[in-house]
């Protein structure tokens, strides 16, 4: 079965659904490293990124990702 599929900014309304089907070991990696909900993990990453994006399957937000340079180890020379 061909599934459609896009990508576009993400955005706070797309993290519902994404927690709502958040894989049991990533849930409890979150709560390991941050005593947080899937929800608010989501939220918190998505607040610190400087780029983020959600993917779609069938219109409906299934994943996000993106980058952000504060907490992170990378060194960027401004």
């Amino acid at each position: 079965m061909i599934k459609l599929w896009r990508v576009e900014k993400a955005r706070p309304e797309h993290i519902p659904a994404i927690a709502a089907h958040m894989r049991d070991a990533d849930r409890r990696e979150v709560w390991a490293s941050h005593r947080h909900s899937p929800a608010q993990a989501l939220e918190h990453s998505l607040s610190r990124s400087d780029l983020a994006w959600t993917g779609f399957i069938d219109e409906v937000p299934a994943l996000m990702w993106g980058a952000a340079r504060l907490g992170s180890r990378i060194k960027v020379n401004d």
